[in-house]
C-alpha cells in the first residue's frame, strides 16, 4: 500500500469512528422529603405497623425473668465473679450436655461484653448482652504434657475464666506458677477434657494449641447454656451468686 492510499484509508476510519454515538450523564433529577415531612411520616408510620407486633412479641421474650442475682456482677482480670460464674456454668453445662467428666472449662475475657450485672432481677435479655455472639460449647481432649501453653496464654492474657478445679498463679513475667486441677498437679500422660466455646476451638484468640485436638461437639449455644442453668437454679429455688476465690491469682 503506497502513502495517498494509506492516508485515505485512515481517513475514512477515523470519519466512521466519528459517527458513533456516546451517551453522556448531563443531570441528575431527584426529589427529597426532610425527615419531618409528612411523606416521610407517613411511611415511617407503615414500617412500625408493619413490625410493631414483632417487637413486642421480642420485648415480653426479653424481659422474662430468669431468676434472682444475690451480688453483682463484677467483669475483672485476672479473676472475676463473673468470668467465675460464666466458666463454673460451662462446665456444669458441657458435662450434662456429653455425658462426660469435665476436668474444667476456659472462656476467653472478651466473650464477656458487659463489664457488670446489678444484683436483683436477672432477666433473659441481660443475657443475650452478656453472650451476644453464636458460640457453641465444645469439650476438648488433651494431654497433660499439651496443657502448657494453654495456661501459658492466659497468662499472657492477664487472666481468662476458668472454672473452680483450676487454682495458679501469675509472676512478673506473665508465666504460669503452681497449676493445680482439683488440687493435684497436671499429670503428663493423662487425658483432660476442657469445656470451652468453638470459637476458641477453632483458634480464635490465637489458641493455636487446641488445633488437631480430639474434640466433642454439644450442638447447645452458650447463651442458650447460661439461660438452661439460671432457669434449673432458680427451679430449685436457688439464686444466682458468685465470688472470687483465688483461681488465678498474682504471685507475691
Amino acid at each position: 500500500m503506497n502513502k495517498p492510499q494509506f492516508f485515505i484509508l485512515a481517513l475514512c476510519l477515523f470519519l466512521l469512528g466519528s459517527c458513533q454515538s456516546y451517551q453522556h450523564f448531563v443531570k441528575e433529577e431527584g426529589q427529597y422529603y426532610p425527615l419531618n415531612s409528612q411523606e416521610y411520616q407517613q411511611a415511617d408510620s407503615s414500617m412500625a405497623n408493619i413490625y410493631a407486633p414483632y417487637k413486642e412479641q421480642l420485648e415480653a421474650q426479653m424481659n422474662e425473668q430468669l431468676g434472682q442475682l444475690s451480688v453483682d456482677l463484677i467483669k475483672e482480670q485476672p479473676e472475676s465473679n463473673m468470668g467465675n460464674f460464666a466458666a463454673d456454668m460451662v462446665a456444669i453445662q458441657a458435662q450434662a450436655y456429653t455425658g462426660k467428666s469435665i476436668d474444667f472449662a476456659l472462656l476467653n475475657y472478651g466473650g464477656l461484653r458487659l463489664p457488670s450485672i446489678p444484683k436483683g432481677p436477672l432477666k433473659k435479655g441481660k443475657i443475650y448482652e452478656l453472650m451476644p455472639f453464636d458460640n457453641m460449647i465444645v469439650v476438648m481432649e488433651m494431654k497433660g504434657s499439651e496443657l502448657r501453653p494453654l495456661f501459658e496464654h492466659i497468662c499472657m492474657k492477664g487472666g481468662w475464666p476458668i472454672s473452680s478445679a483450676v487454682r495458679m498463679e501469675i509472676d512478673d513475667e506473665f508465666a504460669p506458677q503452681n497449676i493445680r486441677l482439683e488440687g493435684q498437679s497436671i499429670q503428663a500422660d493423662k487425658k483432660y477434657r476442657i469445656a470451652t466455646i468453638d470459637y476458641l476451638a477453632n483458634g480464635g484468640d490465637n489458641c493455636t494449641f487446641f488445633k488437631g485436638k480430639k474434640r466433642y461437639e454439644t450442638g447447645k449455644f452458650l447463651r442458650d447454656a447460661a439461660i438452661e442453668y439460671i432457669s434449673a437454679q432458680t427451679a430449685k429455688g436457688k439464686s444466682i451468686k458468685a465470688r472470687k476465690e483465688g483461681r488465678i491469682s498474682q504471685k507475691k
